[in-house]
This record gives structure tokens, C-alpha cells and sequence, in this order.
């Protein structure tokens, strides 16, 4: 539920990124970025495991919206450093075997 949540509400988020993006293209063309540039990062925590993300705009031929795609960044887990967090502070942690 939590990724279909975060892909609604980046979407959303990336789609208002690409209209500025055009509208700042259509105003003053030698100012404007390229449009790969153009991405919204996300993060998804479930109890201690998470998944960074980026969506990217996908523009047709003409640099028109043409939707987005969703690529997971980085993930699932930050058991590792929440070990070395509580071993550094005197506390034993046991791993799996």
C-alpha cells in the first residue's frame, strides 16, 4: 500500500515539476534545463525496512508528457546500521545464522 501511495503522490508532485519545466521552456527557452533532469525522490519505511525511490517523467518525441516510470533507488533494509548504532552505544546485538 505504501509504494502505491508514494507513486500517486509523486506522480503528482513530478507532473507539477514537468509543468514548470515547460512552462519556464516556453518563456525563456535559453534558460531552461534539460529535461532529464526533472525527478522527484521518494522513501518508504515498513517497521525497519525502507526503499529509496525516483520517479523520472517519460516525454514523447516532442518533449511532451507522456507519464512516468518508478525505479527503486536503494533498499530494503537498515538492520545493519541499526546494529552498529547499538553496538557502538555497549549493546549486543545477535545475528542471523
Amino acid at each position: 500500500m505504501a509504494v502505491k501511495q508514494v507513486a500517486a503522490t509523486g506522480l503528482m508532485a513530478l507532473y507539477n515539476r514537468y509543468r514548470l519545466y515547460a512552462e519556464a521552456l516556453r518563456s525563456q527557452p535559453d534558460l531552461a534545463a534539460d529535461g532529464e533532469t526533472i525527478r522527484h525522490y521518494t522513501l518508504t519505511f515498513v517497521g525497519y525496512k525502507f526503499v529509496f525511490w525516483v520517479l523520472r517523467p517519460t516525454l514523447d518525441d516532442a518533449g511532451r508528457w507522456n507519464g512516468c516510470a518508478m525505479k527503486r533507488l536503494h533498499g530494503p533494509s537498515c538492520e545493519r546500521a541499526i546494529k552498529v548504532v547499538l553496538q557502538f552505544g555497549g549493546v549486543r546485538t545477535f545475528t542471523n545464522a
